[in-house]
C-alpha cells in the first residue's frame, strides 16, 4: 500500500505478486482480495487496464468465496471504472449497481450513526455515490 501511495506502482506489482505467490497467502488468504484491489490499482496507474481487469476479477471471486463485502464493494467499484475505461458502459454501471447495495449493506449495519456517518463519508464511496 505505501508503494502505491508513493506511486512506486513496479514495486506494488512486485509485493502483490510475491506475497500472492508465497505460502503465507495460503495462511492469510483473506487477504487476497485486498492485495489484489491494490496491485490492479497500480496496474492501472502503469495503463494497463486489461491486467488490472483481470486482477480484479480474481479478487472479486476471492471476496465473494470470503463473504468479505468490505473489499467487494471497492473491488465491483474499481472494477466498474476499468469496465468504463474499456468501453463497456452497461457492465460499469452494472457493477456500480452492485457496489452500492453492499455500501448500502454496511452502512445499515454500521452499529451506530457515528459509524455509519464515518463509512459514508469516505472519498471512496462519495465517489462510487456520485458516479
Amino acid at each position: 500500500e505505501l508503494a502505491l501511495v508513493e506511486g512506486d506502482y513496479a514495486t506494488a506489482v512486485e509485493v502483490s505478486n510475491d506475497f500472492l505467490a508465497s505460502n503465507l497467502a495460503n495462511v492469510l488468504h483473506a487477504y487476497a482480495p485486498y492485495l489484489q484491489h491494490l496491485k490492479a490499482r497500480a496496474l492501472l496507474a502503469q495503463g494497463d487496464a486489461n491486467s488490472a481487469k483481470a486482477v480484479l476479477e480474481e479478487g472479486r471471486a476471492a471476496a465473494e468465496g470470503l463473504g468479505s463485502r468490505w473489499i467487494l464493494w471497492e473491488i465491483l467499484a474499481k472494477l466498474a471504472e476499468v469496465e468504463a475505461e474499456l468501453g463497456d458502459q452497461a457492465e460499469a454501471a452494472r457493477l456500480r449497481i452492485q457496489a452500492r447495495e453492499i455500501v448500502d449493506f454496511i452502512a445499515e449495519h454500521a452499529g451506530s450513526d457515528e459509524l455509519r456517518e464515518s463509512f459514508l463519508r469516505r472519498q471512496a464511496v462519495q465517489s462510487l455515490m456520485d458516479a
